[in-house]
């Protein structure tokens, strides 16, 4: 029976939260928050975490720098009992940063640095690809963080593991450079090599020029993915298969930092598929994992009881 049921290509780096900021100041100025967390994830970590909290164990395809902030994010992979087999450490390299400011109403906005990020590619990926097919679902995150992947080596990874059988996941995440038509084209021309395409509801909009999440996702499933799932932040998520339109309310929560919300949203989707449950079930399942996630004073996921909890015994199962 195989270990890690994913493999998740995405970011490793430090994050420094700070919150909450009641005004952004003006240069040369000063403003204080309450609090602040260091903590060493990035977009790949902050799927597999949760994950493995559920007990679903997954592969990382990424890269550290040989430094300090490298060791905590290995330690934090030790301690959730994760491979550390696909990361690599970059000589001569410092760790990706990536400072998180959180607004008083949860919004937040991101500096990043992204270190050796900057040379994962190729390489890398014929280096571990056997990771790959240890594992029955692939998930590409955060592909502008890491610039050196590129387009044609992501279709290639695409077309060689969906021929494989895998299942593809793919969620962009924010465009740094603000979306430029070169880039919205690259996305959408991957999408006929993806089963799952997961956009939050701004980047499916920019996406498809749309003005509704429901418009978006008609369009982005006539590219090719068997479902897209939208996540909608505090009004849940949408989703669209072939057949039928599905959408999921939030679950009430208590905003504390919605850093991670969507990489822990993703996380409930793949341990819906893994489970086996319905779309409509993994939606719900998904918005609980995540809501539960962005009301913790402190990071500390949940484990299925918890989530189950939550849902009040909604079944999951189709």
């Amino acid at each position: 029976m195989k270990k890690e049921k994913v493999t998740i290509i995405g970011t490793l780096n430090m994050e420094l939260i700070l919150a909450p900021l009641k005004k952004i100041p003006s240069w040369g100025k000063q403003v204080l928050v309450e609090k602040f967390d260091l903590a060493g994830a990035g977009s790949a970590a902050r799927v597999a975490f949760p994950l493995a909290r559920l007990g679903i164990k997954s592969f990382i395809l990424s890269n550290i720098g040989d430094d300090p902030y490298g060791k905590i994010i290995l330690e934090n992979l030790k301690d959730y009992d994760l491979s550390r087999e696909g990361v690599e450490i970059i000589k001569g390299e410092r760790t990706g940063f990536c400072l998180s400011v959180v607004k008083n109403n949860g919004r937040r906005f991101f500096l990043s640095h992204l270190g050796s990020l900057s040379s994962f590619g190729k390489e890398a990926i014929e280096r571990y690809y056997s990771l790959i097919q240890k594992t029955d679902y692939f998930l590409l995150t955060s592909y502008f963080n890491l610039p050196n992947l590129g387009l044609e080596t992501t279709k290639m990874v695409f077309k060689r593991a969906k021929k494989e059988g895998k299942v593809i996941l793919l969620d962009p995440g924010w465009d740094p450079s603000g979306w430029p038509k070169k880039h919205r084209e690259e996305i959408l021309s991957l999408l006929e090599y993806v089963d799952i395409f997961l956009p939050n509801e701004e980047e499916a909009k920019i996406l498809t020029g749309s003005d509704s999440s429901e418009k978006a996702a008609k369009l982005l499933i006539s590219m090719g993915p068997q479902e897209v799932i939208i996540k909608l932040g505090k009004k849940g998520s949408l989703a669209r298969n072939r057949n039928c339109l599905y959408q999921e309310e939030a679950f009430p929560a208590r905003v504390v930092d919605t850093t991670a919300a969507g990489e822990t949203f993703n996380a409930g989707i793949l341990y819906g598929l893994i489970k086996k449950m319905n779309l409509g079930s993994r939606l719900k399942y998904a918005n609980a994992l995540a809501s539960l996630v962005i009301s913790m004073v402190k990071k500390e996921y949940p484990n299925a009881k918890e989530v189950e909890k939550l849902l009040k015994g909604t079944p999951c199962d189709e």
